[in-house]
């Protein structure tokens, strides 16, 4: 229960930075987040790896958590929202 009072309070806070944003075309990233019922916890694993270039540590990490979210949208993803751009580009390079 508890967790998940937790992940909607973050969803509202993501909702908050979608709704002031200026181009909410810009915003997939966050907006998935939201879409794929991600924790907190769950975005800052996927952030740390793609921080690390970590392709299958990302993969695995997707595969066990039984995330919905498909590992090329999250790097399209945060490349659109300019977040971590060149490590996620150069992940998406390697493919």
């Amino acid at each position: 229960m508890h967790n998940e009072i937790e992940k909607i309070k973050y969803h509202q806070k993501m909702l908050l930075i979608i709704a002031t944003s200026d181009d909410s075309e810009k915003m997939l990233f966050s907006q998935n987040i939201i879409a794929f019922d991600l924790s907190e916890q769950e975005v800052k694993s996927i952030l740390a790896f793609v921080q690390e270039k970590n392709t299958n540590g990302l993969k695995e990490f997707i595969k066990d958590n039984r995330l919905n979210y498909d590992f090329e949208t999250i790097l399209s993803d945060l490349n659109n929202q300019e977040i971590l751009v060149n490590r996620a580009g150069e992940m998406l390079d390697n493919l």
